[in-house]
């Protein structure tokens, strides 16, 4: 009798573990198109043998667990792509910003302006005492000068929308490791229990790649199953276990006002702006203090440049009146933000000196700003102010073509990543219905063998009453 409860039990335990293997399965194939699952296997094993007088006799099969298919490894890789993918992007989107606010095409672009800034002193040469030549002079400067303001304007704007780009990355990090300090809890508590925490394990994983697309980060996980997260390169600790300490987007008076990024340790705020080694943050970082920067010293270059050497003529010649005033063009040392004709000038164009001698036609002063065009004044006396804006777009341009490159190769490697991700631990509708075919036959096998095992009980049961 008691042989037929241990084969009872035996059977009992085959249709118990089929029936969670049925459950696995379920739960594998409504989870096909779910972003980050990983597919969950049910291992198998023999249960402890039953000492019997006649000798030791199996007891069964039971779950030993139930794992994800999950190559660590293979997710530090996503993670380290995933940092490349969202720093390139964000670099991509400040240069094409760069050269759509440059207007070059645009009949008010700097290179238009240039030109025809010029061009009016030369028809100015040809009569230095017309009028209306002086006036166009006067309107071609002030439309340059207008068009680099706006011009340095537009990448001023965008350098303080990139800094507000900067504010919203330390919000979405925040939120993001909040939300991984609250799955670290889940897990540990559930795999305390014994129960392998496998849904929130991928929850916390889709974060993870989240987070690193922000920003740079190490992580590495206790004992008990809870992720610890920092910033690479900082050691700013941003996840620890159940807590998390935040970012804070500081407003520093000592770099114009604009955003650092600091990590809040228990009120003290230690700044990490330039530690942050990848991920849009590290990008937008990047594209407000080096990019954006740069671009803008460049404008104000050229517009000194102009400024200095139409002044340095223009304050050796005479004006319509003969007189030697060493009178300004333009208003010194403004730069391309606040560059302006001499406001003397605009009341009276009269005091524009096209002569170098005062006498009447003379036109050599003229002539020489004309020349300043073809003149090498830029960069070491090796450039145009042509060649020199020219440079500029052309660098532009590079770096939206290099960025380009890079980021169809930062995306492709991504794709290859999350393909060989989805080939190990992505669901396979086949597979799964091979198994489910498996597990219904060893269900259907351990039912049969439960009804005659039933069958014989009821038989001795029936023989031993009479």
């Amino acid at each position: 009798m008691s042989n037929l409860f241990s084969a009872l039990d035996t059977g009992l335990s085959a249709l118990f573990t089929s029936q969670t293997a049925l459950s696995a399965i379920g739960h594998n194939i409504t989870n096909v198109n779910t972003f980050g699952y990983s597919r969950q296997e049910v291992g198998l094993q023999a249960r402890l043998p039953t000492n019997f007088a006649e000798g030791v006799l199996g007891s069964g099969v039971e779950i030993e667990q139930i794992k994800r298919v999950y190559d660590r490894f293979l997710g530090d890789q996503l993670v380290r792509q995933q940092e490349r993918v969202g720093s390139t992007e964000q670099k991509l989107v400040a240069w094409e910003q760069i050269e759509s606010n440059l207007n070059d095409l645009s009949e008010t672009g700097l290179k238009d302006s240039i030109s025809t800034f010029f061009s009016a002193w030369h028809d100015l040469a040809s009569a230095p005492e017309n009028t209306a030549f002086r006036n166009n002079v006067m309107r071609r400067a002030e439309s340059l000068a207008a068009s680099f303001r706006d011009t340095q304007s537009r990448l001023n704007g965008l350098l303080r929308d990139t800094d507000t780009t900067v504010s919203l990355e330390v919000d979405s990090i925040n939120s993001i490791t909040a939300e991984i300090a609250k799955l670290n809890v889940m897990i540990a508590q559930q795999e305390t229990s014994g129960t392998p925490a496998n849904d929130f394990r991928d929850q916390r994983d889709v974060l993870v790649q989240e987070l690193s697309r922000h920003v740079a980060i190490d992580s590495f996980e206790d004992n008990n199953g809870m992720l610890f997260v920092e910033v690479r390169g900082a050691g700013g600790p941003l996840v620890i276990a159940n807590q998390t300490q935040e970012l804070v987007a500081f407003r520093d008076p000592a770099n114009n006002n604009l955003y650092d990024v600091r990590l809040d340790v228990n009120g003290n705020l230690i700044d990490l702006t330039d530690f942050i080694e990848g991920g849009t943050l590290q990008g937008a970082l990047y594209s407000r203090d080096t990019t954006l920067q740069n671009e803008m010293a460049k404008l104000d270059e050229l517009a000194n440049g102009i400024i200095d050497q139409v002044n340095a003529l223009h304050t050796t010649g005479f004006d319509l009146n003969g007189n030697n005033l060493a009178q300004d063009f333009f208003i010194p040392g403004t730069g391309a933000t606040l560059m302006a004709v001499d406001p003397a000038i605009v009341a009276d164009v009269r005091l524009i000196a096209a002569s170098g001698t005062g006498a009447p036609g003379d036109n050599s002063i003229a002539n020489s700003i004309a020349g300043l065009q073809q003149a090498l004044t830029m960069n070491g006396a090796s450039d145009t102010f042509d060649e020199y804006y020219n440079s500029m777009v052309v660098e532009i341009g590079n770096e939206i073509i290099g960025l380009n490159s890079k980021r169809e190769t930062d995306d492709a490697v991504l794709y290859q990543l999350e393909n060989r991700r989805d080939s190990l631990s992505g669901v396979s509708l086949d597979e799964e219905a091979a198994d489910l075919m498996r597990y219904q036959k060893m269900y259907q096998a351990a039912s049969k063998y439960i009804s005659v095992i039933d069958g014989l009980m009821g038989t001795l049961i029936s023989e031993l009453g009479r």
